[in-house]
């Protein structure tokens, strides 16, 4: 009845058959392991919890027990419990490839730069066409300063999949933090032609721009992310400098005076009264 109801998609009563089933035979670990993923699918994450660790006292080494649990943990943002888990799996099965990657990809979230790029990078010797493996791969890299080992990882990400916003992305700010210019500046619009367009990457575009001394692109991108975002003091600011450049004096100074309302700090940090009124 279990199983029907949940093919049927009622998981909340799968889970009252699983439940009773679980009463019947409470030394069995499989309805505990069923009535853990129908209360999951259900959404009560506590009581698959418990359910998971239910099956796991009676079968230590099942795997999928662990495996779900593993992913419960991660889920729920309990990321140091869902490491130990997947290492445990690992550690029985040293080819579950995919429990690796959850591994590398919780070790990145917490923090653990090294180990995570250790994780990842024996998918890609496994499996050389995993873009995200490469993708996070690349992700700890950075995070660890290895820009070189970064890049190949993004730009092997771009060779699996040309228009990757997430290796785009990687590469461009790789390109920033060494200051090169030349390269993050196509990077930045090349994301931007793919649609990503958010108030940040047009800021940071329009920043590229300006340094790159095209003041006109500048003031069109850093427009673009006021209309999205208006009250975004550092667009504001920047749009001035970008309109001084080109002998737009007035507009540059009612920029200035939005950015102040915006944030009233930057009067003493960016402006004096004589250069509002100017």
């Amino acid at each position: 009845m279990g199983v029907a109801r949940q093919k049927a998609g009622q998981h909340a009563d799968a889970a009252l058959a699983f439940a009773r089933a679980a009463e019947l035979r409470p030394q069995e670990p499989e309805p505990f392991i069923q009535l853990a993923m129908a209360y999951h699918q259900a959404g009560d994450s506590q009581r698959a919890r418990e359910a998971y660790r239910r099956a796991l006292g009676l079968a230590p080494d099942s795997q999928e027990s662990m495996w779900n649990l593993a992913l419960l943990e991660e889920e729920q943002g309990r990321l140091a419990e869902a490491q130990q888990l997947f290492e445990k799996l690992l550690e029985r099965d040293t080819d579950h490839d995919e429990a690796r990657f959850r591994l590398g990809y919780t070790r990145l979230q917490l923090g653990d730069y090294g180990g995570a790029a250790e994780a990842l990078n024996i998918c890609v010797r496994r499996r050389a066409d995993w873009l995200e493996a490469r993708l996070n791969a690349g992700l700890a890299h950075w995070k660890l300063g290895q820009l070189d080992e970064a890049c190949s990882q993004f730009e092997q990400a771009l060779a699996i999949q040309p228009n990757s916003t997430g290796a785009l992305r990687g590469l461009a700010g790789v390109a920033v933090e060494r200051n090169d210019l030349e390269r993050a500046l196509p990077l930045h619009r090349k994301l931007i032609e793919l649609g990503e367009r958010t108030p940040e990457l047009l800021y940071n575009t329009g920043l590229l721009s300006q340094k790159s001394g095209e003041h006109q692109s500048a003031i069109r991108l850093y427009e673009e992310a006021l209309g999205a975002s208006p009250e975004f003091a550092e667009a504001l600011i920047n749009l001035g400098i970008a309109l001084q450049a080109v002998g737009r004096g007035e507009e540059a100074r009612a920029a200035w005076r939005k950015a102040i309302q915006a944030k009233p700090e930057l009067a003493t940090g960016y402006f004096t009264a004589e250069t509002l009124r100017r």
